[in-house]
């Protein structure tokens, strides 16, 4: 609990220093306020983490990589959009309202998919802390729903401000780190669950409904 709490502090503080430095206009605008929100809640509603943990053998250095990517592509896009786009960027317009939907959808659906696992959901590969393989809820749509929601929240964070550069990085450098956080997940749990994983990952998509089953 103390780590989390440290966390989200740290991101209050960020969130306090752009509110500080950006245009006047930024503070009669939504936009920081909403992505201030998103980000305490996808904190809260999840294992607490540490930045530099390099985390077990079995994870070889994905957790570390996941949370770098989405932090500097984060930083990246908050300080594009208030020291490069401002003002304009504080308009709410239609891309603003596609990007807040985006964001908001990827909140839900990670939120949805670690509160449905439970205490099997942390952030290191263990397939040990799931007694058995659970494929209800978000995962019977998609076999890494929390992927899919980081995704899409993050995403659209950075469409939301119309931060247009930092997008355009994140959307190269998150499907990369995800994808080779995926290929370890899915080899440990086929070795706990060979059968019932098999048959699963031909049925449901792996990050998209439909699409990525495997035969």
């Amino acid at each position: 609990m103390k780590s989390k709490a440290m966390v989200i502090g740290q991101l209050l503080v960020f969130y306090g220093c752009l509110f500080y430095f950006a245009d006047p206009i930024a503070l009669t605008r939504p936009h920081l306020y909403l992505l201030a929100a998103m980000g305490v809640i996808a904190l809260i509603y999840q294992p607490a983490f540490a930045t530099f943990d390099k985390g077990t053998d079995l994870d070889a250095g994905t957790a570390r990589q996941i949370l770098w990517t989405i932090q500097v592509t984060q930083t990246l896009g908050h300080l594009e959009a208030v020291f490069y786009w401002s003002p304009g960027c504080f308009e709410w317009t239609i891309i603003t309202s596609i990007g807040a939907g985006i964001a908001l959808l990827g909140l839900c659906l990670r939120t949805w998919a670690v509160l449905h696992l439970g205490a099997a959901f942390t952030w290191h590969v263990d397939p040990d802390q799931a007694e058995r393989l659970i494929t209800s809820g978000p995962f019977s749509l998609v076999r890494h729903p929390s992927y899919t929601g980081a995704f899409c929240l993050y995403a659209g964070s950075l469409l939301l401000l119309q931060s247009y550069v930092s997008l355009a990085l994140a959307v190269v450098a998150m499907p990369l780190a995800f994808r080779r956080r995926v290929d370890l997940e899915e080899r440990a749990l086929e070795g706990a669950f060979p059968n019932e994983y098999s048959d699963y990952r031909r049925r449901v998509g792996a990050f998209i409904p439909w699409i990525g089953r495997r035969s």
